[in-house]
């Protein structure tokens, strides 16, 4: 299971680890490791689409009648994907809580976590932005001037 024998192209064996479900570093665990892994790489991965449709979404619609809407929407879909974020964010801290001291995370986690903080900050500056009184009424924040922008 954890041991495979394969043969270079000089006949030599040589063995390595298969990690599993039930096997991590050759030796029998119930950490569940690929299948936590793979759920919050999947979250992770939704909130990396999310934000992709939210930007083409918000750079399509520029200009356009029903834009306030469409950045209303986007400040949701931001919303979503801060919420999987954190769920990615979730998962991997209890893989790193059951493996215990002696595994690095480098870089990942603050990654992770400022990825999911930053989209929460865009999705409410979105919110405040769908409220501008330039897309309900234009000439009357052309009146005011910029003091009806926001």
């Amino acid at each position: 299971h954890t041991h495979t024998h394969l043969h270079h192209s000089h006949g030599q064996p040589f063995h390595y680890n298969l990690d599993t479900d039930d096997f991590f570093n050759g030796k029998p665990s119930n950490l569940n490791l690929v299948t936590r892994t793979e759920v919050s790489v999947t979250f992770g991965i939704m909130a990396a689409v999310v934000c992709v449709a939210t930007l083409a979404t918000v750079m399509y619609s520029l200009g356009r009648r029903g834009f306030q809407e469409n950045v209303r929407t986007a400040a949701g879909a931001l919303f979503f994907a801060s919420f999987c974020g954190m769920v990615s964010m979730a998962v991997f801290l209890d893989i790193i809580r059951e493996l215990g001291s002696g595994y690095g995370m480098g870089y990942s986690l603050a990654l992770l976590i400022t990825a999911w903080v930053l989209n929460f900050f865009c999705a409410l500056l979105l919110l405040v932005d769908s409220r501008n009184i330039s897309y309900l009424d234009p000439e009357a924040a052309i009146r005011k001037g910029a003091a009806g922008m926001i």
